[in-house]
């Protein structure tokens, strides 16, 4: 597999539309603008519309299949382009009679069916898009009938990378000024500023709903949003940006605040309140409220999890009044417009509206199937929905601004084991409402690992729409891993560990935590007392501290809520608030790992001793004393009889921490102490051969290279060296590291 600049697969005509898209991002994308594969179909081998003409006779048609199968690995190859027609037969590139390209990739996946309906297709398939912009209102779904095997894979390719975009979007140009109707509920000084434009014209009847989120139920974004020149635009809010304080808070259905900059009207439809209104800068709330402006009360439609508290955070979303900034917008449902106050002059620019309600692409028990290098954009919710998948990769793509996730993989139907061995390798994840990857799959009732791999990604700006509990990269379920990920400038969480025998090993993670507090870069929790095995090593994580004022609860790596059984080793924390907390767990182990210039370097709290309904329920989910279970995790066979609750068998040892103002902080009701005999005594936590100073005791600190001096302690007692270099994306031919 090679790049060749000069060597240009397609000459074909791309669509107006597209070619200012084309142009920008060729300027801005990695490597190279066109990339070339080695295999070719030979010259002369033509499909039509039936794979080949109707008349052959089906030896004849297994007899040419054969004949292919000894070209190019056997592998037909159709093509795609803005200027084909799915007539046609996408045997050529360009038009030759009925046998030029397809219009659309479903054209492409029809045409592999009808192939392999008539025995034709016996090396699998290659679909070459052309550069363009590629409409997709409704979800392309394959399923398990365009599936390809081990030695027979199906491809879709993007010719130019990311040049071929699969388009949630619609384009908006039928922009006017507003009328009487929408000036009488705005500023008098904002109206001749403000543009409109119909969007029934335009062929959308669904406005959507914003996403919800409450700590008692969440409902995905199927939501309008606006791109005006490859930048979101903010929903219609108040106070423009940041947040309102709660003035006081009455119970778990409202609170008082003084409402009096905000144009908001009592009676308003549609407005939410989002924000953390308990206080609780983790429990993010977004969903309907009503508000009664003149009392100065926000109510919501039923009751939350904690009650509002003075002080907590939270803005108004979704209010025309307060339609008062350039790049803001509002869709009006009544009348199916979408009202802006653009920044800027709209004659040229680009505009885009979120149509597909989503996902842009559905594969749903498909496997041995790539999608490379491609853009997924501008769909209101997820962009790609792996179900049941296997050995599906997505490699080279681009999943941008769309309302949802970028990539979701997840089991249906109680089948646990059933989305195994897919691989998510070399994408950019950007600007997503939700999370980056998310990934639920393997049997945590027998162990069986679903061995799903997050690889190589560079993920930025998640969470957009729902800021926390919404990380990077999310690990569900048994044997999944996440390695050598870039992840930055996420308001919440990078990476979130939740089941059995997850690894995340050898990410780089920056800017996390930007807006939530009492959260981590890397976050375990341990609230199901079933959940062990899991590993975080090798990680770089660095400048993830409070941005909240009067908050310090961030820490680099984070085991929440008794999570047990992790391994935690070869990590560097640079720059946090505390390097890594144990809250309450059993049986973890953190060793050699550096925390640098963070201002606790660990911290061990014992947690609540009230949770034991919580533990024996989790534990009667799975066979814990028997099985996997006991072979894998013995020390948990005899929990319920042990001290259950008590932070038994934690052993810190063999790290070091440079500058830490602290260098350990232990916060105890029950009298839990470290000690530096290690043993599974209820009252003490292992802490053996630890080392803290300020410099002087590796090769190159501020390089970040964490080998050891000779002679110095790290060097006697043994420490291996960790880089913080060997941490992160590694270039290749889609990506490279999203910090140089």
């Amino acid at each position: 597999m090679f790049r060749s600049n000069a060597f240009t697969l397609y000459d074909l005509n791309v669509p107006n539309v597209a070619k200012s898209r084309l142009r920008k991002r060729n300027n801005a994308r990695e490597g190279a603008s066109t990339y070339y594969r080695a295999q070719t179909r030979p010259a002369g081998l033509k499909c039509d519309g039936m794979g080949f003409k109707n008349t052959i006779h089906r030896k004849v048609l297994i007899a040419l299949s054969l004949l292919i199968t000894g070209f190019a690995h056997g592998q037909i190859r159709i093509y795609v382009s803005p200027a084909g027609n799915d007539s046609w037969s996408g045997a050529n590139s360009t038009a030759t009679g009925s046998d030029g390209p397809k219009a659309t990739i479903a054209g492409a996946r029809d045409e592999i069916r009808k192939l392999k309906s008539h025995g034709a297709l016996t090396g699998g398939a290659v679909v070459e898009v052309a550069p363009g912009s590629y409409p997709q209102l409704t979800t392309l779904t394959l399923t398990k009938v365009d599936s390809g095997s081990p030695q027979e894979p199906i491809i879709y390719r993007s010719a130019t990378l990311k040049a071929a975009i699969i388009e949630g979007g619609i384009s908006v140009r039928n922009w006017r000024d507003i009328d009487s109707s929408v000036a009488s509920r705005v500023d008098p000084s904002i109206a001749p500023h403000l543009k409109c434009a119909d969007l029934k014209s335009l062929g959308i009847s669904d406005f959507g709903d914003l996403p919800m989120a409450t700590w008692s139920g969440n409902r995905p974004s199927t939501a309008i949003e606006l791109f005006v020149n490859g930048t979101r635009q903010t929903v219609a809010r108040w106070p423009a940006t940041g947040y309102a304080h709660v003035g006081m808070g009455i119970d778990k259905l409202s609170f008082t605040a003084d409402l009096g900059s905000s144009n908001v009207r009592t009676g308003d439809p549609d407005v939410w309140m989002c924000g953390f209104p308990s206080g609780f800068d983790w429990a993010y709330i977004q969903e309907p409220a009503t508000i009664d402006r003149e009392a100065g009360k926000v109510s919501f439609p039923k009751e939350q999890s904690y009650i509002n508290k003075a002080g907590g955070r939270f803005y108004l979303k979704n209010s025309l009044s307060d339609l008062t900034q350039p790049g803001q917008y509002f869709v009006d449902k009544s009348t199916g417009q979408v009202v802006y106050f653009p920044a800027s002059d709209l004659s040229s620019a680009e505009c885009y509206v979120s149509a597909n309600l989503g996902p842009i692409a559905k594969l749903i028990d498909v496997s041995n199937v790539t999608f490379e290098g491609f853009t997924f954009e501008h769909g209101r919710n997820d962009a790609v929905m792996l179900q049941r998948t296997s050995a599906v990769t997505l490699r080279g793509n681009s999943f941008t601004q769309c309302g949802g996730c970028g990539v979701v993989v997840q089991e249906l139907g109680g089948s646990p084991g059933s989305a195994h061995d897919n691989l998510m390798q070399s994408n950019k994840l950007e600007e997503l409402g939700e999370s980056g990857i998310a990934i639920t799959a393997g049997n945590r009732l027998t162990l069986e690992p679903a061995n799903n791999i997050v690889q190589n990604n560079v993920i930025i700006k998640t969470g957009v729409n729902i800021p926390c509990v919404r990380p990077g990269i999310y690990l569900s379920g048994v044997g999944n891993r996440a390695v050598h990920n870039d992840i930055s400038d996420c308001p919440g969480i990078g990476i979130q560990i939740f089941g059995n025998n997850n690894i995340a090993d050898g990410n780089h993670i920056w800017n996390a935590c930007m807006d939530t507090d009492d959260a981590g870069a890397i976050y375990l929790s341990g609230t199901d007392a079933s959940q062990r095995g899991n590993v975080v090593k090798n990680n770089f994580v660095e400048d993830t501290y409070a941005r909240i004022p009067g908050h310090t609860g961030i820490w680099g790596i984070y085991l929440d809520g008794r999570a047990s059984g992790v391994t935690v080793t070869g990590n560097i924390v640079k720059n946090s608030n505390t390097g890594l907390i144990v809250n309450g767990g059993r049986d973890n182990l953190v060793k050699n790992n550096v925390m640098v210039d963070c201002k606790t370097a660990f911290q061990i709290d014992e947690a609540s001793h009230s949770q034991w309904n919580s533990l024996v329920s989790s534990l009667k989910a799975v066979d814990w004393q028997h099985g996997a279970y006991a072979r894998q995790y013995p020390t948990l066979v005899d929990i319920l009889d042990d001290d259950p609750l008590s932070p038994k068998g934690n052993l810190i040892t063999a790290n070091v921490a440079l500058r830490a103002e602290k260098p350990s902080l232990v916060r105890s009701l029950y009298g839990v102490h470290l000690s530096s005999t290690p043993s599974r005594n209820k009252d003490e936590i292992g802490w053996t051969n630890n080392i803290f100073g300020a410099s002087g005791l590796f090769v190159d600190e501020a390089g970040g290279d964490f080998k050891p001096l000779p002679g110095t302690e790290p060097e006697k007692d043994g420490f291996k060296p960790v880089r913080t270099s060997d941490a992160g994306v590694k270039a290749d031919e889609f990506i490279k590291p999203g910090k140089s």
